[in-house]
């Protein structure tokens, strides 16, 4: 039987951070990520 080991970081940040976050992200090691854009909608 194969274990794979498997970690998610999710991060919401304001419009513009995005690079940002990824910048870090890479710098620890990170191989990929996932940009979504989307709007909120509460107060």
């Amino acid at each position: 039987m194969t274990t794979n080991n498997h970690e998610v970081i999710l991060a919401i940040v304001d419009s513009g951070y995005a690079e940002d976050v990824m910048e870090i992200a890479r710098e620890q090691g990170v191989r990929g990520g996932t940009i979504l854009n989307a709007r909120g909608v509460a107060n």
